[in-house]
């Protein structure tokens, strides 16, 4: 799942094809994924562009928060998920 924010979209070119990462990222971990296959995933789309990428740890109930800028945040049941510069409120 991705988000993309409204002026991306209304500048796509002709194509249709949105060029580099969303601005939002959510990745749900597949049991058949390797760590270090999520990991280049998550460093690919901060590096082209998203401004954050979720990864959902359903098992463990889990949420890390990836941030430009090498920042994570792991969150766990009853922690508050917002990311601010996109989702206002």
């Amino acid at each position: 799942m991705s988000f993309v924010r409204g002026k991306r979209v209304e500048d796509t070119e002709d194509s249709g094809y949105l060029l580099g990462a969303p601005e939002l990222a959510v990745k749900v971990l597949s049991p058949l994924e390797s760590a270090s296959d999520l990991n280049r995933k998550v460093e690919l789309m901060l590096q082209t562009g998203a401004l954050a990428v979720w990864v959902v740890y359903p098992r463990q109930r889990k949420v890390h928060v990836h941030l430009l800028g090498a920042t994570t945040l792991r969150l766990g049941v009853g922690d508050v998920l917002s990311l601010t510069e996109l989702l206002p409120g």
